[in-house]
């Protein structure tokens, strides 16, 4: 499940942009306030 996985890799709560294309899944983390 997607879900897990992102909760798995510490994504959740953060604001996501998830492209799902024929074999290939784009996720992007949108790094507008946060701090890296």
């Amino acid at each position: 499940m997607a879900g897990d996985w992102l909760t798995q890799c510490g994504l959740t709560g953060q604001p996501l942009t998830i492209s799902v294309m024929p074999g290939q899944v784009v996720i992007q983390v949108q790094q507008g306030n946060m701090l890296v």
